[in-house]
């Protein structure tokens, strides 16, 4: 059988992975839930009168080769009153999440091929929003540099740091997050993808960078102790699927500044 995927969606509008699941289980008649990589729900889809599973539930029963960055792509579970298919939605080789879908009798081959094809859309989504925010962060990557280093100072910098998000009178605050020893430049870019995850969940102004051996981030918060004890304890949760002791990793936290100022408070962060 043939079908259109996503059936009628109009070409002006940009595609969510909502706008996926909904196609997934419209033509497959069942539920789905697509997760980060850290159990949270990004979104979530039934059929008309199918009842959604429960998130907790779901997650809870998949296997850990699924939930890790570089473990298997899929897994099924068959039993008495449901199927549950999981996959891992991938972007280049990064897993960058998780879909599942489920239905109360045996998936049969078009469903199946819906499941696939959903995966592969969510993954060119995912590596899009990727694209973008890794272009994003070498931006300010090299605005952090240089207003760190004292490079960059005065009316320039307040005008560079408006441009990629942060008010003129603001206080910031400069975060520095290091693993001791030398750290593969791929195990530091997902660092830096975890700091900026549970830093961007919480606050709306904070922009991180990678570079010298540490990933840098400048927030605006109005207690950024509390924000890099609940952030710090994200990120050694996942330091074993990074590869690193959760033990050696290091927050540091610098003094709130204005914008002129934040090189000093980059430097109180890495003292």
């Amino acid at each position: 059988s043939t079908y259109r995927f996503p059936a009628g969606y109009p070409i002006d509008q940009p595609l969510r992975p909502a706008d996926v699941l909904d196609e997934v289980t419209g033509l497959a008649r069942g539920w789905a839930l697509l997760f980060d990589l850290r159990g949270r729900v990004v979104a979530t889809s039934s059929a008309q009168g199918v009842d959604l599973a429960n998130p907790t539930r779901v997650w809870g029963s998949l296997p850990r080769g699924l939930v890790e960055r570089h473990g298997s792509l899929t897994s099924s579970e068959v039993g008495p009153h449901e199927t549950m298919v999981g996959l891992a939605v991938t972007a280049g080789r990064r897993h960058e999440g998780i879909l599942v879908f489920g239905k109360n009798r045996r998936l049969d081959t078009r469903d199946r091929i819906v499941v696939r094809h959903a995966v592969t859309v969510l993954g060119l989504l995912l590596a899009s929003r990727r694209a973008v925010v890794e272009t994003e962060r070498r931006v300010a990557g090299d605005i952090l540099s240089e207003a760190f280093s004292g490079r960059l100072a005065g009316p320039a910098l307040r005008r560079r740091l408006e441009v990629i998000g942060f008010e003129p009178e603001a206080q910031l605050t400069a975060l520095v997050l290091e693993v001791p020893g030398k750290v593969d430049a791929t195990v530091l870019d997902d660092l830096a993808w975890v700091l900026d995850g549970a830093l961007g969940s919480r606050t709306g102004a904070v922009r991180t960078a990678a570079a010298g051996g540490r990933v840098t981030a400048l927030i605006s918060h109005p207690d950024p102790e509390a924000l890099a004890e609940a952030v710090l304890a994200e990120v050694t949760e996942a330091a074993p699927e990074l590869g690193f002791d959760a033990r050696e990793v290091r927050i540091g936290i610098g003094e709130s500044a204005v914008p002129d100022a934040i090189r000093h408070s980059y430097l109180s962060a890495v003292m």
